[in-house]
């Protein structure tokens, strides 16, 4: 007797497919996981700016940008005017310093991407790390 068109598919086709879907998903959950989960995310922002290097090698103080940290649940990105107390003198001819200048003179606000955000039922009060 001669398998139907129906029994080829469900034999030959349907597994193949089935694994395809498959291994689509898991690389595409894997491939994923770091912007949902955070780890190593580094989206563009508006102005490349480091941590690194303001708050490392530079040493300036967290709280000279960050006023609110010791008060507030969240840490509080700064206005470009904070920026530009040092910026109207520091490497003002560098190519980031000038979009920082123009945002400063134009009276816009700079819109960073979220990097970390902590669950709802999740706690994270900055002083203890600031204090």
């Amino acid at each position: 007797m001669k398998p139907s068109l129906l029994d080829y598919i469900l034999r030959n086709r349907l597994p193949v497919t089935i694994f395809v879907a498959v291994a689509s998903f898991i690389i595409t959950f894997f491939a994923s996981r770091a912007e949902r989960d955070g780890v190593g995310y580094t989206p563009d922002q508006p102005i490349n700016y480091s941590h690194r290097l303001h708050a490392g090698e530079m040493q300036i103080d967290c709280q000279y940008c960050h006023v609110a940290v010791e008060k507030s649940r969240h840490a509080m990105v700064p206005a470009v005017a904070t920026c530009m107390n040092c910026h109207t003198i520091a490497k003002k001819d560098s190519p980031e310093i000038i979009k920082l200048t123009q945002y400063y003179n134009s009276g816009k606000t700079l819109k960073w991407k979220r990097i970390h955000k902590v669950p709802d039922y999740a706690y994270f009060n900055h002083s203890v790390h600031v204090n």
